[in-house]
């Protein structure tokens, strides 16, 4: 059963998990309120995270979150504050449509971020994943 707000969109952002430890990541899919992030990081569930965007040419976004579901590489985070301004701008540039003439495009949304994110016209928007 789906609990989750908002559209769920993909992405391959790499992120930085800290906590009690920490660990490299990425995103696989984000909403405004979780996301799903693969990575090897070690963790119950409800633990209290913070997720870091960790592109080399913008502003890190800091998304404090818990975490709700651990997989096999992967865990499902749910944000500690429901559609933060800084999961809104991620999603709502995660969700830009690429031009169709080229292959990447800079989502206009991350200009007021400083998170210049791009993502291939082949990538799906929704993957078949759930937190």
């Amino acid at each position: 059963m789906e609990h989750r707000w908002g559209r769920r969109v993909a992405a391959q952002l790499p992120v930085r998990l800290t906590g009690r430890g920490s660990a490299c990541g990425r995103f696989i899919d984000v909403s405004i309120s979780g996301a799903l992030i693969e990575t090897q990081l070690r963790v119950r569930p409800s633990a209290c995270i913070t997720v870091e965007t960790t592109t080399r040419d913008a502003l890190p976004l800091k998304l404090p979150a818990c975490v709700v579901r651990v997989g096999s590489g992967t865990i499902g985070v749910e944000w500690l504050e429901f559609a933060t301004a800084a999961a809104v701008g991620l999603v709502a540039g995660l969700c830009e449509v690429p031009n169709a003439n080229e292959s990447d495009t800079v989502r206009p949304a991350f200009r007021g971020t400083g998170l210049a994110a791009t993502r291939s016209a082949s990538q799906p928007a929704i993957p078949n994943h759930s937190i």
